[in-house]
């Protein structure tokens, strides 16, 4: 052990910023206020949302744009049950997303007390002809309301290299649609009857991902070696983005170096700079440590 210092490093890859803090209107995508009176539309439904139909889906339940509950402005998208499931689709070809980016979904929702039915936001992505990318798609957990007011439900993805279009869910469902079983069609599920829910303030938006790695094979330096660390952030929207950061490497649980502050993120090339979102890296150069077993991490 006198001759390697080892790293065990939290190398991963996250969103930065990704807690419930507002964020930077130029990131969002597509927002939804359902307040389309004023823009011209005088259907029941919002614009260009789709009823999903199939089993479990009967066609006399409905949603509707509707003003008896509003989180902001007027309006909310109200989905009413009589038995059975509701549930409506935002198609692909209207919100487009780039590889190797990370998105944020998320929608505000009130509901009735559901002994059994829940509320669900759900969103993937598709490619190019606009076929579903299984392993993209993502469900909030099914949500009740425990008290009067709004809640928030809110969704991560990150694109692979073939998403071109995101697909968007609202859905009112009951138990059969999302309770997992292993009892396959012979499961009974318990139904709620006349019962609501409303959706509001639908957003979409574009964050950084934050990657934290080293060029050694486990991670493992030798002691003669200097010990460079690599932070990577990957954001379309920022020509020349600032990481506010935090990283630290402690042995033992004790801090043996610390980071604080600013780093400017520099630019890598990109072959195609409009569809994809391009990376920027800074090396982060720790002081000499002595043999051992490290760990490092960013917040």
């Amino acid at each position: 052990m006198n001759r390697w210092v080892l790293i065990f490093c939290m190398f991963f890859v996250c969103p930065v910023g990704s807690g419930s803090e507002p964020l930077d209107q130029a990131r969002v995508l597509k927002y939804f206020d359902f307040e389309e009176r004023q823009r011209g539309n005088v259907e029941d439904l919002p614009m260009d949302w789709v009823k999903v139909e199939g089993s479990g889906l009967p066609h006399y339940v409905n949603g509707r744009l509707t003003t008896d509950q509003a989180r902001s402005g007027r309006y909310s998208f109200r989905f009413d049950l009589n038995g059975g499931s509701l549930l409506y689709r935002y198609p692909a070809g209207k919100i487009k997303v780039y590889p190797h980016s990370n998105y944020k979904v998320s929608v505000w929702v009130k509901t009735d007390p559901l002994p059994n039915a829940r509320a669900r936001l759900t969103a993937y992505l598709t490619d190019q002809d606009q076929r579903t990318i299984v392993s993209s798609i993502t469900h909030s957990q099914p949500f009740v309301s425990d008290k009067e007011g709004w809640s928030r439900l809110e969704i991560e993805l990150q694109a692979p290299e073939q998403a071109v279009w995101m697909v968007l869910e609202l859905g009112l469902l009951q138990p059969a649609l999302y309770e997992q079983t292993s009892l396959g069609r012979a499961a009974l599920f318990e139904q709620d009857i006349r019962v609501t829910a409303w959706f509001d303030d639908l957003s979409i938006a574009q964050v950084p991902r934050a990657n934290l790695f080293c060029d050694r094979p486990g991670n493992i330096f030798r002691r003669s070696d200097p010990i460079v660390l690599q932070m990577r952030i990957t954001d379309r929207f920022t020509d020349d983005p600032v990481l506010p950061t935090s990283k630290s490497s402690t042995r033992k649980a004790k801090t043996v170096h610390q980071y604080n502050g600013s780093i400017l993120l520099a630019s890598e090339p990109s072959d195609t700079p409009r569809t994809r979102a391009p990376p920027r890296s800074v090396s982060i150069v720790l002081p000499d440590l002595k043999a051992g077993w490290y760990r490092t991490d960013f917040n």
